[in-house]
């Protein structure tokens, strides 16, 4: 028993000194200057019809952005070159959206956090034809309030293609 205590008294003392060893690391922490203001999507208002449905239009499209002073980098957004609009709903109200992909290939709009049909939720099989619009509706039954995203998601190779294409 005692060789037992001296051996987890031993390795504790080995293992706390080694984790202070590596003491040579690289920060950028108060160094890296943030110049770029931070893109904030602007809000998409809907179109309601007589029945009350909240209509949204959302187009993929190509485009440029520029993250770099003086560097156009290509890159892919909703109803813009970059990101998409901040989309507001309210528990109860029936949605429904226009999804056009302009983007040139097939594509989808795949949303995450949000309770929806299944048949509604855009993921990979799903996909929009280049030059087509998918039409998914539903009803908010969200919690009063929430935030949840959306990605494309593309037949070439998946997400990680769209966000640093």
């Amino acid at each position: 028993m005692k060789s037992l205590k001296c051996f987890i008294l031993l390795s504790t003392v080995t293992i706390m000194g080694l984790t202070g060893c590596n003491t040579d690391y690289t920060s950028n922490i108060g160094k890296q200057p943030f110049t770029n203001p931070l893109n904030i999507p602007e809000i998409l208002e809907p179109t309601i019809d007589e029945n009350g449905v909240k209509h949204f239009a959302l187009t993929m499209q190509e485009g440029t952005t520029e993250f770099f002073k003086g560097k156009q980098t290509k890159t892919w957004g909703i109803n813009g070159s970059y990101l998409g609009p901040t989309i507001r709903v309210e528990r109860g109200d029936q949605v429904t959206f226009d999804v056009t992909n302009n983007i040139g290939e097939p594509s989808t709009l795949h949303r995450h956090g949000i309770h929806l049909p299944a048949e509604m939720d855009g993921g990979p099989h799903q996909m929009i034809e280049a030059g087509s619009t998918w039409e998914p509706y539903w009803t908010n039954n969200m919690v009063p309030s929430s935030s949840s995203w959306q990605n494309s998601v593309t037949c070439i190779s998946g997400t990680s293609w769209d966000v640093y294409h």
